[in-house]
């Protein structure tokens, strides 16, 4: 009688192979914050102006409730 033997599939190693080799061999560009002209929180004028209107209202629930206790 002939054993049966079961088959061992390779795709699965090859598949990680082939990922790894093109990972390990590409050019890859670490990621620049400077893009698409973004500006700096503490230099924009709009993110100012919303912060101070934002810390006006919350100074006047605090005023309201006191500032002993936290406003709901």
């Amino acid at each position: 009688m002939a054993q049966k033997q079961e088959g061992v599939s390779l795709a699965p190693a090859f598949a990680a192979a082939a990922l790894a080799l093109t990972v390990g061999f590409s050019d890859v560009q670490p990621a620049a914050a400077d893009v698409a002209g973004l500006t700096p929180c503490s230099q924009s004028k709009a993110y100012n102006k919303l912060e101070r209107k934002e810390l006006k209202t919350i100074d006047k629930r605090l005023k309201k409730v006191g500032g002993e206790s936290l406003p709901r």
